[in-house]
């Protein structure tokens, strides 16, 4: 996937959400993770799920490979559900596998589901507070988000203004123009917020005309894949287009055709966001 954003020069980081699901695989030993599992997939059925909420219980939460949380919310759930899960039981409310039942009324099994829960919640936090300054910085420069959530922590708000100064090749930020109009909300920036231009290709693309290398830079962090999942659809289009009809395909020519086929897609679904109605006037 890095190859592939290479080819194209288009900027990318790895997926939060596949390294975190990646981390989380590599601390929790997977027998045991896949017991958790099947015992509460017993109970994810509507009859017993329904008796547990009844009795205060939460519902069923299952772990998951592609979101990477998911294993501390399943740990955490059943942990929750614990006690009432095995009166559930003792009452015979309902029946679930011998296997199952072993695993509930194991002596160790609580304990080692606290145990993994101690670690899954510091490695959440950490996950949750890694962002990279081009993240931080593609969030500042959106004109809806504005690093609203972020900009007033000291630490992050020097993150962004050094990978812009970086970024722009200029020593203090008080010296590019550009910088100070989006801060300020002023000069073109003014008019673009009143026009309530949401969008951020659009966005930059009208503030293009008045600071193209902040516009160039914007446009680039705006697209920076959020997660693989962008990639994973590409290559199911490849493999639509390099079919086992069209298996004779060359590299080059169905590397040609899937680049048609995407720039199509992709500019069909940025065309509606412009609006041929929208003026924009420069201040001198």
């Amino acid at each position: 996937m890095i190859l592939m954003g290479n080819s194209v020069d288009l900027w990318h980081v790895t997926c939060a959400s596949h390294s975190g699901n990646l981390l989380a695989k590599s601390l929790v030993n997977s027998k045991y993770a896949e017991s958790v599992n099947r015992l509460l997939r017993e109970f994810k059925q509507p009859g017993p799920e329904k008796e547990i909420i009844e009795r205060g219980g939460q519902k069923i939460i299952l772990a998951c490979e592609t979101r990477w949380c998911s294993y501390r919310d399943a740990f955490r759930c059943c942990l929750k559900n614990l006690s009432i899960m095995r009166q559930i039981i003792k009452d015979k409310t309902i029946t679930i596998k011998t296997e199952c039942s072993k695993i509930l009324f194991s002596e160790d099994f609580e304990t080692t589901l606290q145990d993994y829960i101690l670690i899954f919640d510091p490695v959440c936090t950490l996950i949750n507070k890694s962002l990279r300054p081009s993240i931080l910085t593609a969030n500042f420069l959106h004109p809806t988000y504005k690093g609203k959530k972020f900009m007033h922590i000291e630490k992050y708000r020097c993150e962004v203004y050094n990978f812009l100064s970086k970024e722009l090749n200029v020593k203090n930020l008080c010296d590019h123009l550009g910088i100070q109009a989006f801060l300020h909300g002023t000069d073109i920036f003014k008019i673009l917020d009143s026009k309530n231009l949401t969008f951020p290709h659009t966005y930059w693309f009208m503030a293009s005309k008045k600071y193209p290398d902040l516009a160039e830079l914007a446009d680039k962090l705006m697209k920076i894949p959020a997660s693989s999942a962008q990639i994973e659809r590409l290559f199911s289009q490849w493999s639509f287009v390099h079919s086992d009809i069209r298996n004779r395909l060359t590299t080059e020519r169905s590397q040609k055709l899937i680049e048609i086929y995407y720039s199509l897609k992709m500019s069909n679904r940025c065309d509606k966001y412009i609006d041929d109605n929208v003026d924009i006037t420069y201040d001198d």
